[in-house]
């Protein structure tokens, strides 16, 4: 399941990320502080900023096939 988003409330559901040579790590406090930091940079010059998220495991639907 693929989800785009406000990175502020984004960033507070995600506990993983993907480093730059593809592997999923742990989302710790400094390296959400970071991403915060870069979003409130970009908004600082008037950019808008959307994040993207996915998940693997999704429970009850798995076998969802709909819209």
């Amino acid at each position: 399941m693929f989800i785009k988003g406000a990175p502020e409330y984004l960033l507070l559901k995600s506990n993983k990320t993907i480093n730059k040579s593809g592997k999923v790590v742990e989302f710790t406090k400094d390296s959400k502080a970071k991403f915060e930091k870069n979003i409130k940079s970009l908004a600082e010059k008037g950019l808008r900023t959307l994040a993207i998220c996915y998940k693997e495991d999704l429970k009850e639907l798995s076998d969802y096939n709909g819209p």
